[in-house]
């Protein structure tokens, strides 16, 4: 609970808005089986790969079977392009680290128990590294919305390796609680 009273001294005005608006059957991930948005997608539970797409990279996410390119060229984000429920992704390699800035990310929550939001204006870093004993991805996430928060939140989570998991189409009729 304690970081439930964090966040909710970090939230602004329309923050504290957003999050009271923000009830549980208005959830876009029990309405219509829609996917529900970028911060809860990178930070699920579920099996993803991130593999290599020519120079750029690919991130299949098992959850609602998304496909997310990062672009690895060194583009920068667009200046005129819409926003996406997955946004405009560009990353670098830097010391053994991966470092992804998302940016043009339609509004979403931030988390099922949270119930906080993210506006348009949200920019997202995440550093993913790999470790040992046990093998596992471990992801810090920054997330920047001066619209929302006072401050960056920052989020992490940890994947362990499992070899043997081969990532499922994933479908609301599958899944227990999608509609």
């Amino acid at each position: 609970a304690s970081s439930l009273a964090a966040l909710d001294a970090m939230l602004t005005p329309v923050g504290k808005q957003v999050r009271a608006a923000n009830l549980p059957e208005n959830d876009p991930k029990f309405l219509n089986c829609q996917p529900y948005g970028f911060v809860r997608e990178v930070t699920n539970p579920l099996p993803m790969r991130i593999s290599r797409d020519g120079e750029h990279l690919l991130v299949r996410y098992e959850e609602w079977s998304l496909l997310r390119p990062i672009y690895m060229d060194g583009r920068p984000h667009p200046q005129h392009r819409t926003p996406s429920l997955l946004g405009h992704s560009v990353g670098r390699i830097e010391n053994g680290v991966l470092i992804v800035a998302t940016a043009l990310v339609t509004p979403g929550w931030i988390s099922d128990g949270s119930r906080a939001g993210h506006s348009a204006e949200l920019t997202a870093v995440e550093r993913y590294s790999v470790r040992d004993n046990p093998r596992r991805l471990e992801l810090t996430l920054t997330l920047t919305d001066p619209t929302m928060f006072t401050a960056p939140l920052v989020a992490t989570k940890t994947w362990l390796y499992p070899p043997d998991v081969e990532i499922v189409q994933d479908t609301c009729s599958q899944q227990p609680g999608k509609p």
